[in-house]
């Protein structure tokens, strides 16, 4: 386990990603490794907007 030096834990603000983020600062704390958390949020589109609308596009093609 002295590979472990660096983990990346997405948070999302689910209780599952709290939980994986407990999961890791638990390994890391058995291999003295750095954790590292990235705060993800879902990426939501308008509907009917010109971003929408290429997206859809490339779908069809």
């Amino acid at each position: 386990m002295d590979k472990l030096h660096k983990i990346l834990v997405p948070i999302d603000g689910s209780k599952k990603s709290f939980e994986a983020l407990d999961r890791a600062l638990t390994l890391a704390s058995f291999t003295q490794g750095e954790v590292t958390c990235l705060n993800v949020i879902p990426h939501v589109i308008k509907e009917g907007g010109p971003r929408t609308k290429a997206v859809d596009a490339q779908i069809v093609s």
